[in-house]
């Protein structure tokens, strides 16, 4: 499940880099930059691991109830 938790992190920067690859001119580019890279990282199935590993921790969470839960997954 270590590859799971990595999703996340993976996910955030991947995001950061399609939006970021260069200069910001303002905030319209900003948004539009953002929703075409959420676009390219649904289609390319990320979402849906993303969306399976948040259940995951979630249930593991409610089974610690709210403790500690990392090393059970």
């Amino acid at each position: 499940m270590e590859e799971e938790s990595g999703l996340f992190a993976d996910a955030s920067l991947l995001l950061e880099e399609k939006v970021y690859k260069t200069s910001v001119t303002s905030v319209e580019d900003l948004r539009e930059r953002i929703f075409a890279a959420g676009r390219e990282i649904k289609e390319a199935g990320h979402a849906q691991r993303i969306k399976q590993s948040f259940i995951i921790r979630c249930r593991a969470c409610i089974r610690a109830r709210g403790g500690h839960f990392e090393h059970l997954l």
